[in-house]
C-alpha cells in the first residue's frame, strides 16, 4: 500500500494538478446549468402606504414579511453560486395594488402572489417556491384611546410601593386591524421599582396591549410605544413658578399682569437639593413682538437632581397681560411732594422756590386714572453746594408701570446759612 502512494509520486502529482486544471476550465468555460436552493431574507411589501390611505391594513404584514422563504432556482453554474454566496441578490416583492380593486368587505383575504428578482443576474429560472404564508388579509382598520394602566413589579418595600407613579401621557392611541383592535381589552405598563432612586425618578417603559385572556396583542400600531414614568421617591415640597422676560415690549404698550397656569408644582428628589429651591424659574419668554394679551406655553427649568411630579407636561401657561399706554401731563403742586433733600451742609437751610412742577407720566388709562401725588416721591441733591439759588434736577419716583416722558424736570431752590444767635434767641424767647 506504501509502495503505491510513493511509486512514481511526482507523476502523480502532477496528474493530479493537471487534471484540476482542467476541471477548472471545463467549468469556467463551458458553464454547466444547475439547480440550486435560495434562503430568502425577508420578503419586501408594495402597496401599504395606498392601501393605509383607503382606510384598510395588511393584517397578516409580520408573518409575510418574516416568514421562511426557500426558491429553487435553474441557471448557470458561475450565476447560481453567485446568488448562494450572496442572498442579498434575490429579492422576493408582494405588491398590495393587485388587491386593491375590490375593498367592499370589512376583511378580505386573496391568495398571496410572490414575484422574485435576481438583482440583474441574467439566465436564471424558478424551478419553485416554498413560503409560510399562502394568503393575504386585508382588513378595514380601527383606532382607539385607551388609558393606560400601570402595575407594580421588584421590590415590595412599602416606602415604594406606597407612592402613585406619574403617568406621561397617560393614555395610548392604538390602530390596526379592525378584529385586533376590537379585541383589546387594556393599555398597561410594568414599573419595577428597582429601578428607580432618589438620584434616578424617571424612566421609559414601553406600552404593551392585552385582551380579555391576558394574552399580548402584537402588530398593532400604538402612539406613544413608549410613555415617561416618574416615581416621587425622596422630600416632596410644593413651590411657586416664576415666569422671565427677555427683550422690550414695543413702543406704546406695557405690561401689566402675569398669569401662570398652574401657579406652582410639587417637586421630589434627596432632601438637600429640595430644599435649596424657593421658585421654579420659566424660561425666558420673548416680548419684542407682543402687542396684545397672549397665552405663551414656555418650559420648566428644574435645578439637576430634581423633578416634578404633577400630572402636567414639560410646559405651562403664561398669560401675558399687555395694554397699549397713554400719556397725562399732571401739574404738581410743591406743596403736595414730600421732597427729601439729601447732602445739605451744615448751617444750611432751604427755600423752594418753584410753585409747581409739569410731568408728563406714561401708563394704562386706568393707571392714569387712579394715581394720586401720595404715590409719587422725590429727591434732591445739594451736596458740596453753599448759599445761594440753584436749579436743580428733581430725582422722581413713581409707581411701577407709569414712566416719566419729559425727563429732566428741574426746580429752584435757594440755600441760605441760618443765623446761630437769631436761633438761640428764639429758643430762649420758646422757653
Amino acid at each position: 500500500m506504501n509502495k503505491f502512494f510513493t511509486k512514481n509520486l511526482p507523476w502523480k502529482i502532477t496528474s493530479l494538478v493537471l487534471a484540476t486544471i482542467l476541471w477548472l476550465f471545463v467549468i469556467n468555460t463551458q458553464n454547466p446549468m444547475q439547480p440550486e436552493e435560495i434562503r430568502v431574507a425577508s420578503v419586501i411589501i408594495k402597496g401599504l402606504p395606498q392601501l393605509a390611505e383607503k382606510g384598510f391594513v395588511l393584517k397578516n404584514q409580520e408573518e409575510i414579511r418574516n416568514q421562511r422563504f426557500l426558491i429553487r432556482v435553474k441557471g448557470p453554474r458561475l450565476q447560481t453560486d453567485k446568488l448562494k454566496i450572496d442572498n442579498t441578490l434575490t429579492t422576493v416583492t408582494i405588491d398590495l395594488a393587485q388587491y386593491m380593486n375590490d375593498l367592499s368587505a370589512d376583511s378580505i383575504q386573496n391568495v398571496a402572489k410572490y414575484y422574485a428578482s435576481f438583482g440583474g443576474i441574467e439566465g436564471i429560472s424558478i424551478l419553485s417556491m416554498r413560503y409560510d404564508v399562502s394568503n393575504v388579509i386585508l382588513e378595514r382598520e380601527k383606532t382607539v384611546t385607551q388609558s393606560i394602566r400601570y402595575s407594580i413589579i421588584g421590590n415590595n418595600n412599602s416606602e415604594y410601593t406606597a407612592l402613585t407613579p406619574i403617568i406621561n401621557p397617560s393614555t395610548i392611541e392604538i390602530g390596526g386591524a379592525k378584529s385586533d383592535v376590537e379585541r383589546v381589552s387594556e393599555a398597561v405598563i410594568e414599573i419595577n421599582i428597582g429601578d428607580f432612586s432618589e438620584d434616578e425618578l424617571i424612566q421609559t417603559v414601553p406600552v404593551k396591549v392585552y385582551d380579555d385572556e391576558g394574552q399580548e396583542i402584537l402588530g398593532l400600531k400604538k402612539s406613544p410605544q413608549l410613555v415617561e414614568v416618574k416615581l416621587p421617591i425622596g422630600k416632596k415640597k410644593t413651590v411657586p413658578l416664576e415666569a422671565t422676560f427677555s427683550g422690550k415690549l414695543p413702543k406704546g404698550y406695557v405690561l401689566t399682569n402675569t398669569i401662570i397656569t398652574p401657579k406652582q408644582i410639587t417637586i421630589v428628589g434627596k432632601a438637600d437639593l429640595v430644599n435649596a429651591v424657593q421658585k421654579i424659574r420659566l424660561k425666558e419668554i420673548q416680548l419684542n413682538d407682543i402687542i396684545q394679551t397672549s397665552v405663551v406655553k414656555t418650559e420648566l427649568i428644574l435645578p439637576k437632581g430634581v423633578q416634578y411630579i404633577d400630572n402636567i407636561d414639560n410646559k405651562v401657561n403664561v398669560t401675558v397681560e399687555i395694554k397699549k399706554e397713554n400719556s397725562y401731563e399732571y401739574t404738581v403742586p410743591i406743596s403736595e411732594l414730600s421732597i427729601a433733600v439729601l447732602g445739605m451742609g451744615e448751617g444750611l437751610g432751604y427755600e423752594v422756590l418753584t410753585n409747581s412742577i409739569e410731568m408728563i407720566l406714561s401708563a394704562t388709562a386706568e393707571e392714569l386714572l387712579a394715581l394720586t401725588f401720595k404715590d409719587i416721591t422725590a429727591k434732591i441733591d445739594v451736596t458740596g453746594l453753599t448759599d445761594g439759588e440753584y436749579t436743580l434736577p428733581l430725582d422722581l419716583t413713581v409707581p411701577d408701570n407709569f414712566t416719566i416722558v419729559n425727563k429732566p424736570i428741574n426746580i429752584n431752590i435757594r440755600l441760605i446759612t441760618i443765623n446761630e444767635e437769631i436761633l438761640e434767641e428764639d429758643e430762649i424767647q420758646t422757653e
